[in-house]
């Protein structure tokens, strides 16, 4: 029987070469306890080789599975062609490395646009990770980050258990037991729209998301329409960002690589000349005293005792080396491009 007081949520999951992971996000994405007749499924496929479909329509019993072409390939060309190819009122954006770790995760998302009709959107507080999860996966859950230059910028979107913060900037809110209702600034935008990030479709409509989404830019656009409230729910969401070093590396060349040739472009709206450039410069001295690296791991530990920390400091000094050598190549020969995606998989 269909529940005509809850809104219609159209799940975006952008996959190529998913095998890996695409199995464990849908098997939780089917126990949601949110009536499955008020909820679809949105894969938008790179042009996968492995058995990422095949694995993603096994689930097309349990669930309203919609399969569609992502020919530019990268996640950011993926939402958008799920977006237009979504009927949900509400938007879910779930990377396909999310796993939902409880059975009330998607209803926990809901009710702040139930209970205020001015919310523009919604998104955990926390990455969480599972017992089996790999060490490096519980490092950047519990650091709260996935790129650590985040930290130091102060834009991360997720508790840290280095900094004991969501965030490192500052908001009027207002926190109930379920969520905390955040007023947005438009120069102080925490790195939202990704991960787990809700939002509303009529809004997103009326700003530019295509051909590609970029989740800080769609929100920006939204700010500046005049839609300032946003929730952080308490709760959260697995991300197996790089279960290794290796997948780390490749992450973070092509993290860069796709910033600075958009931005080349002047396909970025977000005025990312406005973080203040102390938060680079203390990202770059951290690194080079090493020990400053150390201190932030032990605050972590204090606060969650893993030995998974010892990660923090070869990820940051890795970090470094990627954006400072990417950049000055693109500064020097004046090119930048996007990562080739042909060989890449989760």
């Amino acid at each position: 029987m269909v529940d005509n007081n809850k809104p219609f949520v159209s799940l975006i999951i952008p996959v190529y070469n998913s095998e890996k992971v695409i199995g464990r996000c849908l098997e939780a994405v089917s126990g949601q306890d949110y009536p499955k007749d008020k909820m679809e499924v949105v894969i938008p496929d790179a042009g996968s080789k492995d058995r990422t479909l095949e694995i993603a329509e096994s689930y097309s019993e349990r669930l309203n599975i919609v399969i569609t072409d992502n020919p530019l390939k990268t996640g950011e060309a993926g939402k958008s062609a799920g977006i237009e190819n979504s009927r949900g009122s509400i938007l879910a954006f779930i990377d396909s490395d999310n796993i939902m770790p409880s059975s009330d995760f998607i209803s926990k998302m809901i009710k702040p646009f139930e209970d205020d009709p001015d919310i523009m959107g919604t998104e955990p507080l926390y990455f969480v990770y599972d017992k089996k999860d790999r060490p490096l996966t519980k490092y950047f859950a519990s650091s709260g980050v996935n790129d650590p230059l985040c930290l130091f910028i102060g834009n991360y979107d997720r508790y840290s258990y280095i900094t004991g913060k969501w965030t490192g900037f500052s908001f009027k809110s207002e926190e109930t037991e379920e969520y905390i209702k955040i007023d947005l600034e438009e120069k102080k935008i925490p790195t939202i729209g990704a991960n787990g990030t809700f939002l509303r479709k009529d809004l997103l409509k009326k700003v530019n998301y295509k051909p590609y989404m970029f989740d800080i830019d769609v929100v920006y656009e939204m700010l500046k329409n005049g839609n300032r409230k946003f929730v952080k729910v308490k709760t959260g969401i697995i991300h197996i960002y790089a279960p290794n070093m290796g997948s780390f590396v490749k992450k973070q060349h092509r993290r860069i690589s796709d910033f600075l040739f958009f931005n080349k472009e002047r396909q970025r709206s977000y005025p990312w000349s406005s973080f203040p450039l102390k938060g680079v410069l203390l990202f770059v001295f951290y690194c080079l005293a090493v020990i400053t690296l150390v201190f932030q791991a032990l605050k972590g530990f204090v606060r969650r005792p893993a030995p998974y920390w010892i990660y923090h400091v070869p990820v940051c000094e890795i970090t470094l080396f990627i954006y400072g050598w990417t950049f000055l190549k693109a500064k020097i020969t004046g090119k930048a491009g996007i990562k080739n995606r042909d060989n890449y998989g989760q």
